[in-house]
């Protein structure tokens, strides 16, 4: 019996070694081509990120402009000198902004953001933090190359009514040194308000 165990084990090892038929060396080329393909279409993939990004890395820098912000109740238009600080941060991966906007009698409307591609949606994506709310938003952008411009929505919710409603992030490179940018609620009957708008200049070094 041990005799025959060892047979067979030596004929399913003789077995694996043999050639492998005309068939199954067709699959396993037909598996090679497969993973070059596979590996050429995440290259491919690959690039178009780094494409995207590249995009995103015209926010990096120092800014500063002039703005014009709507505030109180019932709103009234002021002006506003605004600052955006963007770096990378996260391994690269997220472009991370702040925004100042100076209010008269010495406050202050900041924004805290991250931005990024996210490769599995196929998407931009920001994240906004705003100071004094509660309500964080987080927008899906689009990115219109031959307009040169980025637009980023997100929906928010009224505290006090539970409607929601539409922030809109628009943001214009009018060069490479000047950022057209503006800030509007959309609400569901298509009513707006423009709550910021002005331009970013960037600092010279």
């Amino acid at each position: 019996m041990k005799t025959g165990i060892q047979l067979s084990a030596l004929l399913a090892l003789s077995l694996l070694w043999a050639p492998r038929p005309a068939e199954a060396q067709k699959t396993a080329t037909d598996a090679a081509r497969s993973r070059e393909v596979d590996a050429q279409e995440r290259a491919k993939i690959l690039a178009g990120v780094q494409e995207r990004y590249k995009v995103l890395d015209r926010f990096a820098g120092s800014w500063t402009g002039d703005f014009k912000v709507m505030q109180g109740s019932p709103l009234k238009e002021v002006s506003a000198p605004g600052t955006m600080e963007a770096h990378w941060a996260l391994d690269n991966k997220w472009l991370q902004s702040e925004t100042s906007f100076q209010l008269p009698e010495g406050a202050k409307f900041q924004n805290l953001s991250f931005s990024g591609y996210n490769s599995g949606a196929r998407q931009y994506k920001r994240f906004v933090l705003t100071s004094g709310d509660s309500r964080e938003v987080l927008s899906t952008g689009t990115w219109d190359e031959a307009a040169g411009t980025f637009v980023f929505t997100g929906p928010m919710i009224n505290p006090y009514t539970g409607d929601t409603f539409e922030r809109r992030d628009t943001f214009r490179f009018l060069d490479a040194d000047q950022i057209a940018y503006k800030i509007d609620f959309v609400f569901q009957d298509k009513t707006e308000i423009h709550v910021i708008e002005g331009a970013f200049k960037r600092k010279k070094t």
